[in-house]
């Protein structure tokens, strides 16, 4: 789990993004609409309730196609009925967003590729972080579309959540399409999910011990800050320089921040990265103490 380095202000502007202007629009309120003034009743009636004017209704406005930068919490929610394929709207769409991080051929080698830290990834591997399946195994449509809306925190991965659902889904066909591990077997189905419990205090005590007993301290620190022993000595699968996440930061953790997100992290792992999964190690209770325990190092107001 990396740590981004702003790109070049000559890479956002080939990307086209409007990030002032995107959280200055998300921030401001929509007016409500007012009231018309309506005349007095008369007895015994009761008066009629107030109706908004139609001259003060705010018009619907459609989403801009720059992508959001603001990062969102993950859950394993179905994505959108997807439409059918349509390989040259998605070829076209990758061209137009993608390939200048990844790549015209996707082995993330793309013009500006270089001044991003992570790099971008290879997607001709196959191989993907984010997903609600086991380890090793491929992720399930739904999860591609959920990186490409929500992005990837603390990353150049910006959410695409301005695109159409339909053209997200043809990004989602032609990523597919650039790995032959796709068209040689079928995603796996999605990892089930227990029901988190209440993170309390017993329970965040209990997920100390874990934290101790697993050796997360050896990567990630005593403290979670990323400052273990074992923390400058890891690699990617690709042999690049990697570091333990800062569990202190809660908001750029990449797969989603909630007790159910860090359950699902803790058991399918992040393949191409050191971090493996625990499905085998943990124990459900155990697991969710582990979380408590993660949840009790952040430092900032993560929900």
């Amino acid at each position: 789990m990396c740590t981004r380095v702003v790109p070049t202000l000559a890479a956002l502007a080939v990307l086209g993004l409007g990030v002032t202007r995107a959280r200055a629009d998300e921030a401001s309120p929509s007016p409500s609409p007012s009231p018309s003034t309506a005349p007095a009743a008369v007895e015994p009636s009761p008066p009629p309730p107030p109706s908004p004017s139609p001259s003060t209704t705010p018009a619907t406005v459609e989403p801009s196609p720059s992508p959001s930068t603001a990062p969102a919490t993950v859950e394993a929610q179905p994505a959108p009925a997807r439409p059918a394929a349509n390989p040259s709207r998605g070829a076209r769409l990758y061209k137009q967003r993608c390939a200048i991080c990844h790549g015209t051929g996707g082995r993330g080698d793309g013009s500006i590729a270089r001044e991003l830290e992570p790099r971008p990834r290879d997607l001709t591997r196959g191989v993907y972080k984010l997903r609600s399946t086991a380890s090793g195994a491929l992720p399930t449509d739904d999860d591609i579309f959920r990186t490409l809306t929500r992005g990837i925190p603390g990353t150049a991965m910006f959410a695409w959540s301005g695109l159409s659902a339909a053209d997200r889904w043809q990004l989602v066909y032609h990523v597919k399409s650039l790995s032959p591990r796709f068209a040689r077997k079928a995603a796996a189905p999605p990892m089930p999910l227990p029901e988190p419990p209440a993170m309390t205090e017993a329970l965040r005590a209990r997920g100390e011990q874990v934290y101790q007993q697993m050796m997360c301290g050896e990567c990630h620190g005593p403290d979670g800050r990323g400052d273990g022993v074992k923390a400058r000595t890891l690699v990617d699968d690709s042999r690049r320089r990697t570091y333990p996440f800062d569990l202190s930061r809660g908001w750029k953790l990449k797969a989603g921040a909630t007790p159910a997100d860090l359950f699902r992290v803790l058991h399918t792992g992040l393949d191409g990265t050191p971090m493996p999964s625990y499905a085998d190690a943990l124990s459900e209770a155990d697991g969710w103490a582990l979380v408590a325990h993660l949840r009790g190092l952040f430092r900032d107001r993560t929900p």
